[in-house]
């Protein structure tokens, strides 16, 4: 891997400390931005365990008016164009405290959260009446999710895959537990945004990887299924072109939606210059 950025040692972003912790020494781990021209993915070199990460978490996701309103107008998209009712499933994976869940749950779809830190799973609980299993998403744990008989019509996996150190398993577990017909969305931050925009400050141990498209394309290839973007609603059929190249896509029983940090002006950027960094 090619060294891109080094941000030096520093303390876990989201391990806020109490007045009683000031004045013991905090734990401190690399953050050093590299670039693999073999998978194509920038990522950062030094993996934090996901149990200290992400058990106990302080983020939740209705804090943000944003968030909620984008949750809001995707479900309600999703609701209509997949024409949802109590016989189908939803699932989001990393669910937080059910601000996504919450409105396919008010519109009678049957939901299941995926979430592993346990206080938040919690809220999502109490708060939504989400069922959340309270575990860290995997291949394991979509077998056995379909062992018990579940397997969901969408499947929702927003600004989690950056989070994940084992991806092609984490999408093939996808891939798994989806109808073969169903929809999986996915969102996440674009690296061309973060660096024309300089967005050093979103490089920290959580996000262990900066996805282009050349990336996600090699993900939905180990998924084996047909990917767009989310805001276009046509299927990919026969053939289009791409810096003088020209390659096929073919119609796939299931379908990867993807977005990103930015979209939709994203995608309208890359459908008009026809170019995909």
């Amino acid at each position: 891997m090619q060294g891109i950025l080094s941000l030096g040692r520093t303390p876990l972003a989201n391990a806020l400390l109490t007045n009683e912790q000031l004045g013991e020494d905090e734990d401190t781990y690399p953050l050093d931005l590299a670039f693999c021209s073999s998978c194509w993915l920038v990522q950062i070199t030094e993996t934090v365990s996901p149990e200290k990460l992400f058990r106990e978490y302080v983020y939740l996701s209705s804090f943000s008016d944003t968030m909620l309103q984008h949750a809001a107008a995707l479900s309600a998209q999703l609701l209509d164009s997949r024409r949802l009712n109590a016989q189908s499933l939803v699932v989001e994976v990393a669910s937080n405290d059910g601000y996504l869940l919450q409105f396919y749950k008010r519109a009678g779809a049957t939901v299941l959260g995926i979430e592993p830190a346990l206080n938040i799973a919690g809220i999502a609980e109490k708060q939504h009446g989400i069922p959340t299993v309270r575990e860290f998403f995997s291949e394991e744990l979509s077998q056995r999710l379909r062992e018990e008989g579940h397997r969901a019509d969408v499947i929702h996996a927003h600004n989690v895959l950056a989070h994940v150190s084992e991806l092609n398993g984490f999408v093939r577990g996808l891939r798994g537990l989806i109808k073969q017909n169903g929809v999986i969305v996915i969102e996440v931050p674009y690296v061309k945004d973060m660096i024309d925009r300089c967005e050093f400050d979103t490089i920290y141990h959580e996000h262990l990887s900066y996805f282009s498209f050349t990336r996600q394309r090699l993900i939905h290839s180990e998924s084996r299924a047909c990917a767009h973007s989310w805001w276009d609603a046509a299927r990919f059929r026969g053939k289009r072109k791409r810096r003088n190249r020209t390659f096929s896509v073919q119609p796939f029983e299931r379908r990867v939606v993807v977005g990103c940090w930015g979209y939709p002006f994203l995608f309208r950027l890359w459908r008009k210059s026809g170019t995909t960094p």
